[in-house]
């Protein structure tokens, strides 16, 4: 789900929009915080997913004694991550060279576009091929073609128009690669006239034949961005971090994916997992759970001779509870920031801050998915105007690229209308914006945070604090998360200021609070001061670095 115009955040990791429904990314967006979107004018109004998805937990007696867990601490050892080199002489792949990428010796700053596609069965009454096609929900007529070559040539005309919105790369996402018991599986839908009637048979990826018919289905998807001299990231589905059947059968399926495609310089990066989860702390991986999971998969990667670059979808900076950004071994960190719920002034300030977090991280990174809901959360021109500017923040706090979410709404889903089309085709008026913005000349500084950030306007608790080094010195952009119950929960953040500070606010008690840095400054180097209670009855209990370690409570 996505945020709802309650702005509140879930924990299921999802992704507003087309994602949300696509099978594929559920993401940072449906993580749906409080903290960033706002709604401004409203002249026009479309479906925007809401948080009515959100599982929001019980909510907590005032008297509710909050706990500080230094979650993410960095316990993963100092030994040296990060890519592996790759041959610069690979003629025509995307290479990543200090700060940027480049292409043959070219710098090159990705405008990349969110793109939903499915694995499917014909209509009622068709021959039993299976093909690749537009998600359904992307569609006005709920299919949008029925055969090989009628989807074929639907894909073709959306990518000819995303290039001609002045887009250069497409993210791929919604293939439904999961796996059930430890198998690899990616699954298909049969539509009826009116939409899906039923899961269809899945193609089994441990087997040869069947693997070689799904390989062979994204290949021709891949064709069709070659031919429009589109770059391609691929978004590969799910895996439940703390299952190893199931991390290990995913390092199998990115090893099957990687030998084909290797000598494919179109694809140009992996996104091995579409988010992390952001659930309820008791629920969280740990850090060092989540590094050696990536580990694994990035060497899988690298094991079968593929050249492209390497990435994690990371949702927004709530996800770092469940990684440290300095030692995830990937080549660059993929973000998904949306601005919930709006675009007013005090969201916009979250929304900045996410990136100037982002760019706090000291690794390459990029905003991979970001977008505006039409209708649900302002007006089309609303739309435009976080576009402008929410390209224009990427690029001046450093981001190797820019990805808008999703081309096309997705329809059924409240906060669906994040596309620079409706599912008709028709353009929005932010269709002419991506084409306009130069990203490779930063005009301007990436602005610190403010010291606490409040865009739902909750005043009803507060909670403050320093968060300091063993020096004493307080330690900037350190995110402070608040949960409203132990699981299925509330969420609500701040950042430090420059000076350590920061307030808390929420409309409800919070049972817990966690912090974690940018990566910069590890975890378990930042010591939360005693927490003063302002407002009501909420304050921490354990001021600890470190999970478990016995620490002086405040009053």
């Amino acid at each position: 789900g996505a945020e709802t115009g309650a702005e509140t955040e879930t924990e299921t990791g999802a992704e507003t929009g087309a994602e949300a429904e696509t099978g594929a990314e559920t993401g940072a967006e449906a993580e749906t915080e409080t903290e960033t979107g706002a709604e401004t004018g409203a002249e026009a109004e479309t479906g925007a997913e809401t948080g009515a998805e959100t599982e929001t937990g019980a909510e907590t007696g005032a008297e509710a004694e909050t706990e500080t867990v230094a979650d993410g601490a960095s316990d993963v050892g100092d030994e040296e991550v990060g890519p592996t080199l790759v041959d610069p002489c690979v003629e025509g792949h995307v290479l990543l060279e200090g700060a940027g990428f480049r292409v043959d010796g070219a710098s090159w700053h990705p405008k990349m576009v969110g793109y939903a596609v499915e694995v499917r069965r014909p209509l009622e009454g068709g021959a039993e091929e299976l093909f690749v096609a537009p998600h359904w929900r992307t569609c006005d007529d709920g299919a949008c073609c029925s055969d090989t070559a009628s989807c074929l040539a639907r894909m073709g005309e959306d990518l000819d128009r995303a290039v001609l919105m002045g887009f250069d790369a497409v993210r791929l996402f919604g293939l439904d690669f999961r796996h059930p018991d430890g198998a690899s599986l990616l699954g298909c839908v049969r539509l009826g006239s009116e939409g899906p009637l039923s899961e269809c048979a899945a193609l089994d990826m441990d087997d040869p034949g069947e693997r070689h018919e799904a390989l062979e289905l994204l290949a021709g998807v891949l064709e069709l961005a070659t031919a429009r001299q589109l770059r391609v990231m691929l978004s590969v589905g799910r895996a439940d971090l703390a299952q190893p059947s199931e991390t290990n059968a995913h390092a199998v399926l990115l090893g099957d994916l990687a030998a084909r495609f290797a000598g494919e310089p179109t694809l140009f990066a992996f996104e091995v997992l579409e988010e992390v989860p952001q659930p309820t702390p008791p629920l969280l991986p740990a850090p060092a759970q989540t590094r050696a999971v990536m580990a694994g998969w990035y060497q899988a990667i690298r094991e079968a001779g593929a050249p492209q670059l390497v990435t994690l979808g990371l949702g927004d900076s709530g996800a770092s509870v469940s990684f440290d950004a300095a030692s995830l071994p990937v080549d660059f960190l993929a973000f998904h920031p949306y601005p919930l719920g709006g675009f007013d002034a005090s969201r916009e300030a979250a929304y900045q801050a996410e990136l100037t977090w982002m760019a706090a991280t000291g690794r390459p990174w990029m905003v991979t998915a970001t977008g505006f809901a039409t209708d649900a959360w302002g007006s089309e021109s609303e739309q435009l105007a976080f576009a402008q500017k929410s390209m224009i923040a990427a690029r001046d706090c450093g981001a190797l690229g820019y990805g808008w979410g999703h081309l096309r709404d997705t329809t059924g889903v409240p906060a669906g209308a994040t596309g620079a089309l409706r599912p008709d085709g028709q353009l929005k008026a932010v269709a002419g914006i991506f084409k306009a913005i130069d990203l490779s000349s930063p005009d301007g500084a990436c602005p610190a945070p403010p010291a606490s950030l409040n865009p739902t306007g909750a005043t009803a608790f507060q909670v403050s604090g320093r968060l300091i080094d063993a020096s004493g010195k307080g330690v900037p952009l350190v995110r402070v998360t608040g949960w409203t119950c132990p699981v299925f929960a509330e969420r609500f953040h701040t950042f430090s200021g420059p000076d350590g500070k920061f307030t808390l606010r929420s409309p409800t008690g919070l049972v817990q609070v966690a912090i974690s840095t940018s990566g910069k400054v590890p975890k378990t180097d930042v010591l939360p001061q005693c927490l003063s209670k302002n407002l009501g009855d909420t304050f921490i209990t354990s001021a600890s670095g470190s999970p478990g370690t016995a620490a002086p409570q405040c009053p």
